[in-house]
């Protein structure tokens, strides 16, 4: 992890990446995922609100072979 914490945890704007290469870039609250940001993994690109670790409101998902969902 790269970025901001606030009491030993990861809170403000940063990037985690995993060891399988997929890495969160965006905001984080109290350690989670929270807010706006773009999540890419083998199976594809996420780019939207998050909450609570979760996809959540509106966002765009590209798949790996170039299908696409916006909602």
């Amino acid at each position: 992890y790269e970025g901001e914490f606030k009491s030993n945890q990861r809170h403000g704007q940063g990037t985690k990446t995993w060891k399988d290469g997929s890495a969160y870039e965006g905001s984080w609250v109290d350690d989670k995922r929270e807010g706006h940001g773009v999540m890419r993994t083998a199976d594809g690109t996420y780019t939207g609100e998050w909450r609570n670790n979760a996809y959540s409101g509106k966002g765009t998902l590209i798949y790996a072979d170039g299908r696409s969902y916006k909602g």
